[in-house]
């Protein structure tokens, strides 16, 4: 370490003086002007803070304060002190480092209170004042602002850019306050200057995804004209720029042209309307921008809004509209935005978009060429419509509400599919687990055999909405079985060649499906629509039209499939024709085309005429300097130049115009010469602008084909969740479930198919349940396992998919319905006991006879009294209505179940030994529970060996006290019978 550097750097661990000791620096001149580096840099995560001579600290600016006592995330790099003769490093010495940054920052705060006030008049530059103008009018947006080659970032935007990107920041005005609306900066303001942060052109996707990931609005301000041709065309004023595109979480694309194998998950943007009415209709759109789905519903919801929460947990929206909604309803989106770290957006929806939403869909529609399109829409629910105007405003700022165009993605949430209560979604751990709510340890988790991210999102579609037609259910259970005895098979058929041949078709390809939006957008470029064409062309000769007529007597499924594929191979091939592939893999824009189109032809000749003057100019210098082999060279992107050694720069004209130098050459340009350039720079901007509309032109007729190719995506997805099933299914220990009307669940070696891989040993149970269902048994035996294993294999069987079992015989199902687990909802003002309630009170509006529930411990969150009578009362519900249910209780039998419904419900107990300590089986018995075993699970989790005993003395008091009771009630029973 340099001598300087120490000393500035010891001085930050002495005392600081006070301000009697400090002396008073005199006022800089230009101070921030003169601090102010030539060059950005991006600052990374490890960093030093840059300490200059002058006293100036550039410290990044922390989100968290330094006060709290909070290590910040981003450290400078370690640096070592001594401590009593041996060196100590910060890394490992926390307390160092803490000591080391609240120096820094006392540092820069007594820096900027020596700052002086701005006495004189200053205003922003061209391309600030630009920032400016546009900042006032969105707010809420932090702007990337294009500067030549970089991307700048003024004010309070490049201040949170700073703190979440870890962006080089200059320190500079933030608040737009400062500023006067002629771009002067108001006086006694202690900057002249804006703060800003930058960073490279290419790097600019980058930035923008790691913002909006964070839930913050991104917009992008671009140069709308290119220095050459102003230059050329001689136009005044400052560079013009434009807010082209606005990023938020919903509205972002990302390329889809990576490797398929990533699993990319729906982002869905839903906007919400709640009428005002006693019990509210709820009106929902959800929209995924990267894959065209359009959802819609409209319902009436309870008190705690649990057909809403369905709807969020299936969906797993990222941004949520508000576009009118209650105090209840808007707090629980907030909940869930905070919980999933998504985006919460306010759209007030226009009163002629209410009032009149038909005349307001036929104006978006008019001239578009979407008839029937138009025609789809106009028949949806009035308020429907009103949202999907709201929608498409907010999507225009994005460029993203030709979304709306499309024909086949409109469809309603609800239809001929098992309904899943948000309680059963979440207690059956469908899509994300339960500790830590990633979807490793969840049902899609075990499922997710996908090669392709469109065949995983059409899956995780597939486990949201299992089947209830049992015709839909067999063709799918059919398809999976032949590609299991395809794939284990050794004989080789034409299915099975078929199967194999697309199976390695799908294993590299990109996400086609996102690739296939951003072309109807018009966002691909050169590189990815050619990347599209050739794998869409890939598939489609492997699979000619016709090729799966040979199939459809094995499965009509999978002959629907290949068929599907091959349909659109001459217009895939069409289209191709016209391109170059050696330039489209480069993105070459100048030689795309197989074949010129006359607009680019015209100015490759006048590009052409330019390059023979500047040939013509060389072979004049040449004969000038006597140097017949001259050559022009480039030097750091600057082309033409003459290159001549220093010892002979005297000779030449004064008019020559030096470019650049070494120590032993100087380049040059003569004035003829730098006028060829500036022609020949015009002349290659004008042919590019050529070139980029007769791409746009060809774009838009690849898009015209988007249902064609839309099409052919969605049979390779249909077809890789048909594998990813077929995988699972072909397991050692799974089997084909046989689907009955009557005679209840009757599963053999049944497993529970999450548990089983996350562990060893699983212990495997035979369960036959054929009417309501009491289970019993010891804390921690296994029971919410048990129920939850049932119902998860019920729903595998819904998916087309086998169950983990030896055998399985399972009904048609209408419904999974599930009340499991304690949870309160303070933020509604809804107690544990509540909660509880309301999910129950769901379940018996919906439940029918054809319902599977689930219901664990029912009445607990009360007084034992209470408890019991709701237990009670909701067990005779679900006996008299003859559902299948499985109800877990502590609550003893004799008061749970009346004398006449004892007979029509079955009792089971999950089994422990009788040692002491007693040891879990994890079968299932018949029969009822003898003790539930509490104590023991208080003596596991450590309570005081005194309190225990205390608590047995009590417990068989009161089940003495119990066993009285329920003598005396029995004896009344025999004399009413007598």
């Amino acid at each position: 370490m340099k001598r300087s550097k120490q000393a500035t750097l010891s001085r930050f661990f002495k005392k600081p003086k006070t301000d009697s000791e400090v002396e008073k620096p005199k006022p800089p001149i230009d101070k921030e002007v003169a601090d102010t580096p030539k060059e950005q840099k991006e600052q990374t995560p490890d960093d030093t803070p840059e300490v200059t001579t002058e006293g100036t600290t550039k410290i990044p600016v922390e989100s968290e304060p330094i006060e709290n006592g909070d290590v910040p995330k981003a450290r400078p790099k370690a640096l070592a002190s001594f401590k009593n003769g041996k060196p100590v490093n910060s890394e490992h010495n926390p307390e160092l480092k803490q000591k080391f940054r609240a120096k820094l920052e006392l540092v820069r705060n007594k820096h900027e209170e020596d700052l002086p006030v701005i006495t004189k008049k200053t205003k922003l530059n061209a391309t600030e004042f630009q920032w400016y103008e546009i900042k006032k009018k969105h707010k809420d947006t932090l702007l990337f602002v294009q500067v030549g080659y970089k991307y700048h970032i003024y004010g309070e935007d490049a201040e949170i850019a700073h703190a979440q990107t870890r962006l080089f920041l200059s320190p500079g005005i933030t608040n737009l306050k400062d500023i006067g609306s002629d771009g002067a900066v108001q006086l006694g303001s202690k900057y002249i200057k804006l703060a800003y942060s930058s960073f490279p052109v290419h790097r600019i996707d980058f930035y923008t995804k790691q913002l909006v990931e964070k839930g913050f609005k991104v917009g992008h301000v671009q140069q709308m004209e290119v220095a050459a041709l102003k230059n050329v065309e001689n136009k005044k004023g400052p560079m013009i720029r434009e807010l082209t595109n606005t990023f938020t979480k919903g509205t972002y694309l990302e390329s889809g042209s990576g490797n398929g194998s990533e699993v990319k998950y729906s982002s869905y943007l839903v906007a919400l309307h709640e009428s005002k009415e006693d019990k509210p209709t709820v009106t929902l759109l959800a929209t995924d921008v990267s894959t065209g789905d359009v959802i819609w519903d409209s319902f009436k919801d309870d008190y705690v809004k649990s057909e809403l929460e369905i709807r969020l947990l299936t969906l797993a929206p990222c941004e949520i509209l508000n576009c009118g909604v209650s105090s209840s309803t808007l707090k629980m989106c907030q909940k869930y935005i905070h919980r999933n770290k998504g985006r919460l957006a306010e759209m007030n929806v226009l009163e002629e978009e209410e009032e009149d939403p038909d005349a307001q869909v036929a104006l978006f529609f008019e001239g578009k060429g979407n008839a029937n399109t138009c025609s789809a829409v106009l028949e949806l629910p009035a308020m429907v419509k009103t949202l999907i105007m709201a929608t498409s405003r907010y999507l225009t700022h994005c460029k993203l509400d030709s979304l709306f165009l499309l024909t086949d993605n409109f469809t309603k949430y609800t239809g001929s599919y098992m309904r899943l209560s948000a309680n059963t979604v979440a207690s059956l751990e469908l899509f994300a687990n339960a500790t830590d709510h990633t979807v490793k340890g969840s049902l899609f988790w075990v499922l997710n055999k996908c090669l392709t991210s469109f065949g995983s999102r059409e899956l995780k579609k597939w486990v949201s909405r299992p089947l209830t037609d049992r015709t839909a259910i067999l063709q799918r259970l059919s398809a999976v079985e032949v590609i299991i005895k395809s794939v284990y098979s050794a004989e080789t058929t034409d299915l099975t060649t078929s199967i194999n041949k697309l199976v390695k078709l799908l294993k590299p390809i990109p996400d086609l499906s996102r690739l296939l939006m951003r072309l109807h957008y018009g966002q691909l470029n050169r590189k990815e629509v050619y990347l599209l064409l050739r794998e869409l062309l890939f598939v489609a000769q492997e699979f000619q039209p016709g090729c799966g007529d040979k199939h459809i007597d094995a499965n009509p499924v999978l002959g629907e499939i290949f068929n599907s594929l091959g349909i659109h191979v001459g217009e895939i091939e069409k289209l191709l024709e016209e391109v170059n592939p050696d330039a489209a893999r480069q993105d070459e824009a100048l030689s795309f085309f197989v074949t010129d189109p006359p607009s680019m032809a015209d100015r490759k000749k006048d590009l052409k005429s330019v390059e023979n003057e500047l040939q013509t100019e060389l072979l004049a210098l040449r004969a000038e300097l006597n140097r017949p082999k001259l050559q022009y060279s480039s030097v750091a992107g600057i082309d033409y130049l003459i290159e001549v050694a220093n010892k002979d720069t005297k000779k030449l004209p004064l008019e020559w115009i030096k470019m650049s130098g070494t120590k032993s050459v100087s380049r040059f340009r003569t004035p003829t010469l730098n006028s060829l350039v500036k022609n020949h720079e015009y002349c290659v901007e004008k042919l590019k602008a050529v070139c980029d509309v007769e791409f746009a032109a060809f774009r838009s007729r690849c898009a015209a084909h988007y249902e064609s190719f839309r099409s052919m995506v969605v049979a390779m997805s249909h077809f890789d969740c048909l594998f990813a099933l077929a995988q699972v299914s072909g397991q050692s220990g799974w089997v084909k479930a046989d689907y009955v009307d009557e005679g209840g669940i009757d599963l053999k070696d049944s497993r529970h198919v999450i548990t089983e891989k996350l562990m060893t040993n699983y212990i495997a149970n035979d369960i036959k349940i054929t009417c309501p269902t009491v289970v019993t048994g010891p804390n921690m035996g296994g029971k919410s396992s048990l129920v939850r294993q049932v119902a998860l294999s019920v729903l595998l069987a819904h998916i087309g998919c086998y169950v983990p079992a030896s055998k399985a015989q399972i009904p048609i199902t209408d419904s999974i319905l599930c009340r499991m687990g304690a949870q309160d909802n303070i933020m509604s003002g809804q107690s544990t006991f509540m909660v509880e309630l309301c999910e129950c009170a769901e379940i018996l509006r919906n439940a029918t006879s054809r319902s599977l529930v689930l219901l664990d411990e029912i009445g607990r969150g009360t007084t034992t009294t209470d408890g019991i009578a709701i237990a009670h009362s909701v067990l005779k519900h679900f006996i008299d209505l003859g559902a299948l249910t499985l109800f877990i209780t502590h609550y003893p039998l004799g008061q749970l179940l009346d004398s006449e419904d004892s007979n029509k419900c079955d009792l089971v107990h999950m089994d422990i030994t009788n040692t002491n300590p007693p040891i879990f089986t994890y079968k299932m018995k018949p029969g009822s529970a003898t003790d539930s075993y509490g104590l023991n699970v208080a003596r596991l989790a450590g309570i005081p060996q005194a309190i225990i005993d205390r608590a047995e003395e009590m417990g068989k008091d009161m089940k003495h006290d119990v066993m009285y009771q329920e003598g005396v009630r029995m004896l009344t029973d025999i004399r009413k019978v007598v």
